[in-house]
């Protein structure tokens, strides 16, 4: 009891020997892991919107002129012995040509005149949950290019990839970021543990002089810089969270966030305001014995 209260007392003395430091460290952890926080639940909500966008892909086989019933019946059962497949529909040109005249509504009247009808018969190929990945309706896709049967394929390749492009940009500027506001963060919480052991290096030096152990002279620096990261790392949870939920409810709807999440920002926080101090005050320390 008597040690947890002394280094109680010392850990108050460190603060107030460098508060502005102090609380500049803790507004340093708190501004670098709101960022984070916020570019991670940016990630998310754009990992959500792909995995959306991929259960309602629906790959599209325009079909020729030519094809006959047979070839059209052959190419849906070589499609339902596919694992992945839920189900493959046929499109009649008369059905896409109705589906065409209730999308345009009231101007549908442009097609009174209409002669031939233009459009294409077709398959839409639906795919099973969890079984669909951007692989395999590429390979399937592929595999009807070339048929003398089919006229084309789609299947929104463009904005698939577009997507993935978004989502690995915001994870490599989020990691090169986080990397740099931690490092930065790293340097003021170390700047703030120098100066602590600067105004006290008498008391320090009396301290190893008279036989404390390092762990002892060390303690009071490392729960402050453990109090520093926690108190950032809560603000920066309350904060994101904050602006999450403002976002949420005045401009879009947001994916839910992780249960996890307030907790790990703040446990980045506590490893950040404990590793930092250790590593500077044992750096410090080494120079004044």
């Amino acid at each position: 009891m008597d040690r947890l209260r002394r280094l109680f007392k010392e850990t108050v003395i460190g603060f107030r020997s460098s508060l502005l430091l102090s609380t500049l460290s803790i507004l340093t952890v708190t501004f670098t892991l709101f960022l984070l926080g916020l570019f991670y639940l940016f990630y998310v909500n754009v990992n959500q919107i792909a995995l959306e966008m991929d259960r309602r892909v629906q790959l599209v086989i325009y079909l020729a002129d030519g094809a006959t019933v047979e070839e059209v019946e052959r190419m849906r059962v070589g499609l339902f012995q596919r694992p992945e497949v839920k189900s493959a529909r046929y499109i009649s040109k008369q059905e896409a040509l109705e589906r065409f005249r209730e999308e345009l509504g009231e101007d549908s009247s442009i097609l009174e005149g209409l002669g031939l009808n233009p459009l294409p018969a077709s398959i839409e190929v639906d795919f099973k949950e969890g079984h669909f990945d951007q692989g395999t309706i590429r390979e399937i896709a592929g595999s009807f290019e070339e048929n003398e049967h089919v006229e084309s394929v789609e299947f929104g390749a463009t904005w698939l990839d577009r997507l993935q492009l978004i989502k690995t940009l915001i994870a490599a500027i989020g990691t090169a970021g986080g990397g740099l506001l931690l490092a930065v963060a790293l340097v003021i919480i170390g700047s703030a543990i120098r100066m602590s052991v600067f105004t006290r290096k008498t008391e320090l030096l009396v301290m190893k002089m008279v036989g404390c152990a390092d762990w002892t002279i060390k303690g009071p620096f490392l729960m402050e810089g453990l109090i520093e990261g926690t108190i950032g790392g809560i603000l920066a949870s309350l904060l994101s969270l904050a602006v999450y939920h403002l976002v949420d409810s005045r401009l879009i709807g947001l994916a839910l966030v992780p249960l996890y999440y307030p907790l790990a920002l703040t446990l980045v926080g506590v490893v950040l305001g404990a590793g930092g101090t250790y590593l500077s005050v044992t750096g410090q320390l080494r120079k004044l014995w």
